[in-house]
């Protein structure tokens, strides 16, 4: 097991997952709501695909390869630097806690905000739905309480499942590179717990929407639902 851990090298994480194509248009299509909303709310952002399109290392991170993190921290943090940048703002939860680590494990000296934490809902929608909250956005980063918010100000409806906020159930998504099985397993527990409280469940993780999903989870993405259009109404 430490040989298959140590053998996960920046570079050979490109080939560990291969989307499909109605993922893709979808991962887009969510990064489009999310720029809409920042621009709609006043944010000025530029995008730096020799910054932006670095992955952050997030995997290397949950799986404590403490040596190739460090290294590959290293070159991200050179990176934003040499952009001359201020502010990094994050679109998911993992690459949020990523690179809020590399302060400490490489002294990134750069600002790391979350979009939720600077967006406000763009439309009026007439939906009744729960919400799936990401492990790290709520019991590491504490915005939990920020996507309510959000989906109220848009008119959303929420019914809270049994366990949300800090107490929230994993999705299984971390696991899913090790333990299909196991993550399918836990995938499917949350789902019937989501589906307890309501038909429609919003999350903010792509980990999250995407594991869900497949265990047959009707689950939105809280971008589309305050920055674009909403389905599943």
């Amino acid at each position: 097991m430490l040989e298959r851990l140590a053998a996960l090298r920046p570079g050979a994480l490109q080939g560990l997952v291969r989307p499909e194509r109605r993922d893709l248009e979808e991962s887009e299509k969510i990064l489009r709501s999310i720029v809409n909303a920042l621009r709609s709310s006043g944010v000025r952002f530029s995008y730096d695909p020799r910054v932006s399109d670095m992955y952050s290392g997030a995997l290397i991170l949950d799986y404590g390869v403490a040596d190739e993190l460090k290294e590959h921290a290293k070159r991200v943090s050179e990176a934003i630097e040499a952009g001359g940048y201020e502010t990094v703002i994050t679109v998911d939860p993992h690459t949020t806690l990523t690179l809020m680590s590399y302060r400490q494990l490489v002294g990134l000296k750069v600002n790391v905000v979350n979009y939720l934490e600077l967006v406000r809902p763009l439309k009026r929608v007439r939906l009744t739905a729960t919400v799936h909250d990401s492990c790290i956005y709520a019991r590491d980063l504490n915005l939990w309480g920020k996507a309510r918010e959000l989906l109220k100000g848009s008119g959303v409806s929420v019914v809270e499942p049994r366990n949300y906020g800090p107490k929230t159930f994993c999705c299984g998504g971390p696991v899913e590179s090790l333990s299909p099985g196991l993550a399918n397993a836990i995938a499917k527990r949350r789902v019937a717990e989501l589906r307890e409280a309501a038909d429609v469940a919003i999350t903010m993780c792509p980990i999250c929407l995407s594991n869900l999903r497949r265990a047959g989870g009707n689950v939105i993405d809280l971008s589309v639902v305050i920055g674009g259009d909403a389905e599943g109404q």
